[in-house]
């Protein structure tokens, strides 16, 4: 799927280039790279693993907690993924416009709400971490002594 999606974006470059001349190369090629590039970069990816007896619980409160989500604004993806290896671990891939979007939905009433529930239902406790999209080394960030 990758690949075909390198060569379709490939192949409206060089259309681009027919219909514009070769003049506007760089044109074409940026609007191309620039479509797979996200608007933003504040990213989430958050884990939690339950426990046993509080599976089904866990699932009834998180399941309402993903659709409130969704409707924030500033909330672009929101997902929930089940760990192949133990069904009792969780994590969550959330991509929001900025950093005051994930602050907005972090304090929203639903979030806090799951929160204080889930927190007992845990065996190991929620660990979120923030990440932002990297597409070339001047986007990577140097680790500081």
């Amino acid at each position: 799927m990758m690949i075909r999606l390198k060569l379709a974006g490939f192949v409206l470059v060089g259309i681009a280039l027919l219909l514009n001349g070769a003049g506007n190369i760089a044109v074409a090629a940026e609007k191309s790279l620039s479509q797979n590039k996200p608007a933003s970069t504040y990213v989430v990816m958050a884990t939690i693993t339950v426990k046993p007896q509080h599976f089904a619980q866990f699932v009834q409160e998180t399941l309402p907690l993903i659709e409130k989500s969704r409707a924030e604004a500033g909330l672009k993806i929101y997902q929930l993924h089940q760990s192949h290896q133990n069904p009792l671990q969780f994590m969550w891939y959330e991509h929001f416009d900025d950093k005051a979007a994930f602050d907005f939905h972090v304090q929203s009433s639903h979030v806090s709400a799951w929160a204080k529930i889930v927190g007992e239902l845990a065996s190991v406790q929620l660990v979120a971490t923030p990440f932002h999209f990297v597409e070339s080394g001047v986007d990577i960030v140097a680790p500081q002594n």
